[in-house]
């Protein structure tokens, strides 16, 4: 919908005054041992009394004074803090029975607790233990108020905090499914293990837990597609200027916090500047946040951390329609579009001059996914009906006599290792088994070649000397004795004898180069399986593959497979590579299609969707129709959709086994990223990508959905696929679609 030219105040122009609240710190005396911080001391530090108090400071700061913790007062009460002695040994009880003496003790010396405090914190002596052992930290209750403390944990800033948040009713704060890792806010910053520290953060809640507490009530604004049929059924977009907390009282228009109601999920968007009141966020300062919620109460997630322009949050979620009650899909989509931040070395913002506040535009829109199309009942084969042949790769490898050292592994050892000349050699199977015998590494034959290793003796000591050296040496000779290499041999393997380095030490394990025919081994990195694999790979063209942005490791097929740090191991996975590298090799090609929105107007201006039937490796030539890999060609990125089925030749495939997988590269050949893994039903991969229309050459965005629709696995034990009967294998029909996402409408000039 068209923005507004101005945004009126959405609630009352200030934050509702909350209670003081009042707060008894109670000092405990055993028998055997007594609370270690003396009263005065745990006044200073929760009040503070001569100084600032971590627990009553961020309350009060954070809430700009509207949630204040005060010192409770009365008799025997000194400045917030009580004393009572009990008639117990502590050493070794469990909290809870100290605990009952303790409250037994204070309900007769100060009144009954409850309705007399808002807020009673027992600092227990040290020795009770929790059941298990005595370093437990803190115990409190959702929406109570007695906060139980191991002693010195009484002191502790973050444990305080996280204790009267319990009993505040926040829960805690997740990310990435973890609990205490969502740094952003005061209920995810972690204290050290087992020791009491000093860290006490300027930092505040998240917004999810702000929209709890009902701070910046004044300045938060709640969309809800649970109730408002209009507000999804037929779309919805709305661009908003959002502010941090520290600008709360500077920036006189503006939101802190959107909330979303989107089914049974809440979601809060929010702006994490680094300043002021918040100057030590421990995490993502300066960036726009999503977090999540199931229910208005529940543990918040972190979900997306946006830190520049046009950085984009997508996810799918369903919801009934009021007007049908039919269940249908929707995109929620939080783009940032523009950012200021005119501080950018996070100076104290109260030391600026004038008007100056960071903020971002933010744009909020909601989108109906088209249903899918119906399931046909078979698909075509796309291509021939068998792989092209490839030609039959010869394979030379190298033993080599230098002065002081030898090649560890004998000529027949290698042999047997590489080719299996008397057993199953990994590399050569594992190409013939993963490509059908249509790619395979035969040993080299000649004069002087004994089951594809030849053997050379060169004049000199190895021992702390670079490999390249070494590595010339041995061409040279290798060359004199069996002719010129390049042509004579497709692939050749120098196995160098212990002792050479790689200009740092001489634990590296080989080396080879991108469509090149040598590659090179430090010794018994010669016959470790995945070693060869990755070195003749690289030969092949092939990248390394990735997850999480991390190099080897995506373990779904070869290329991402890591062999043990520097020690050879005898580890042979039965697994092949990923779809984007079986696509690179031509792997499976009679089984691939390819979705190209480059150059087809049609593919991307109008939509798309394609059901397709995956089948996994193994399958290949049991399921005589369907489909190994989707490819897609989107902008200057592919994307490759497979089935990771966990049988047959990929029986041990390392991650994700009997998953939908989504890879992507950059280019046809550059290193591949594992994107998504779909488990289940239902599950959805989204992506946002933009494209030059061919049309008018504007720049424009889409969607990209990739959705499970079924799937069927008739082993889920994994059995070895050969002892089954029929034409039993594993399928999943997944969804592929491509929708054109609305523009944007213009930012107005003010908010």
């Amino acid at each position: 919908t068209e923005l507004p030219t101005s945004l009126p105040t959405m609630l009352p122009t200030s934050m509702p005054t909350h209670p003081v609240k009042s707060t008894l710190v109670m000092h405990i005396t055993a028998n055997d041992a007594v609370t270690t911080s003396s009263m005065s001391e745990l006044s200073n530090s929760i009040f503070g009394t001569n100084g600032n108090g971590y627990l009553s400071e961020r309350f009060d700061s954070c809430s700009y004074g509207r949630l204040s913790l005060v010192p409770a007062t009365g008799d025997n009460i000194v400045n917030g803090v009580g004393n009572i002695t009990i008639d117990l040994d502590v050493s070794g009880i469990d909290r809870n029975v100290v605990l009952d003496a303790a409250m037994k003790k204070t309900n007769e010396k100060y009144a009954t607790l409850a309705g007399s405090f808002d807020y009673v914190l027992f600092c227990l002596p040290f020795g009770t233990h929790d059941g298990t052992n005595t370093a437990w930290e803190s115990y409190a209750d959702m929406n109570d108020y007695i906060s139980v403390y191991n002693d010195r944990w009484c002191k502790d800033p973050i444990t305080l905090v996280h204790a009267i948040g319990t009993n505040l009713g926040l829960a805690p704060s997740y990310e990435n499914g973890m609990q205490n890792l969502d740094q952003t806010g005061l209920m995810g910053f972690s204290s050290e293990e087992n020791e009491a520290h000093e860290e006490s953060p300027q930092m505040c809640f998240n917004a999810a837990k702000n929209w709890q507490l009902g701070l910046y009530s004044d300045r938060t604004i709640t969309l809800d597609a649970t109730l408002n049929e209009k507000f999804v059924d037929f779309g919805y977009s709305k661009d908003v200027q959002l502010f941090g907390l520290s600008d709360y009282q500077k920036a006189t228009s503006g939101l802190i916090t959107v909330r979303l109601e989107l089914s049974a999920s809440f979601y809060y968007v929010s702006l994490n500047t680094q300043n002021g009141i918040n100057n030590e966020t421990a995490a993502y300062g300066d960036q726009v946040l999503v977090h999540s919620t199931v229910g208005e109460s529940g543990p918040s997630e972190l979900l997306a951390t946006l830190s520049n322009i046009d950085d984009v949050y997508t996810e799918v979620f369903e919801r009934k329609s009021l007007s049908n009650g039919e269940i249908e899909s929707y995109f929620l989509i939080i783009e940032v579009l523009t950012k200021y931040n005119p501080d950018p070395l996070h100076k104290d913002y109260n030391e600026m001059q004038g008007d100056s506040y960071a903020w971002a535009w933010v744009s909020i829109q909601v989108q109906k996914i088209d249903s899918p199309t119906e399931l046909p009942t078979s698909l075509p084969t796309m291509l021939p009906t068998s792989m092209p042949t490839h030609p039959v790769k010869s394979t030379l490898v190298m033993h080599i006599t230098a002065n002081d050292a030898v090649t560890t592994s004998s000529m027949s050892e290698l042999s047997n290792s590489i080719f299996g000349t008397n057993g199953n050699g990994y590399l050569s199977e594992r190409f013939d088994s993963c490509s059908y015998g249509r790619l395979s590494l035969v040993p080299a034959t000649g004069d002087n070649i004994v089951n594809g290793v030849g053997n050379i003796t060169i004049d000199l000591d190895v021992s702390g000397i670079d490999r390249n050296v070494v590595l010339d040496a041995a061409m040279k000779k290798t060359n004199e004795k069996y002719a010129t290499l390049a042509g004579s041999f497709d692939y050749v393997l120098f196995c160098l004898p212990f002792g050479t380095h790689d200009g740092t030490n001489t634990a590296w394990e080989s080396y080879a180069d991108m469509n090149d025919y040598i590659s090179v081994y430090n010794d018994r990195w010669c016959k470790d399986p995945i070693t060869l694999v990755h070195a003749i790979g690289t030969n092949l063209g092939l990248a390394p593959s990735y997850e999480n942005g991390m190099q080897n490791l995506d373990q779904t097929g070869l290329m991402g497979f890591s062999s043990e740090e520097n020690e050879a191991h005898e580890e042979s996975p039965q697994m092949c590579f990923n779809a984007a590298k079986n696509w690179q090799l031509g792997l499976y090609s009679d089984r691939t299609i390819t979705l190209d929105a480059t150059l087809n107007e049609k593919f991307v201006d109008f939509g798309y969707s394609k059901d397709v039937q995956l089948f996994g490796l193994s399958d290949y030539q049991k399921a005589t129709s369907g489909l190994i890999t989707v490819r897609l060609e989107l902008s200057a990125s592919f994307y490759y959709v497979s089935l990771n089925t966990q049988n047959g030749i990929n029986n041990e495939t390392a991650a994700y086994g009997d998953q939908v997988l989504v890879h992507s590269t950059v280019g046809e050949s550059g290193p591949s990223e594992l994107l998504a893994t779909l488990s289940n039903i239902d599950d959805v991969y989204t992506e946002v990508f933009e494209r030059k229309s061919l049309s008018n050459g504007e720049i424009e965005s889409y969607f990209l959905i990739i959705e499970v629709l079924t799937k069927y696995n008739p082993d889920p034990l994994h059995k070895d696929y050969n002892e089954m009967q029929g034409d039993s294998y594993a399928w999943a029909w997944v969804s592929i679609q491509v929708q054109k996402i609305d523009s944007p409408t213009e930012l107005p000039t003010s908010l």
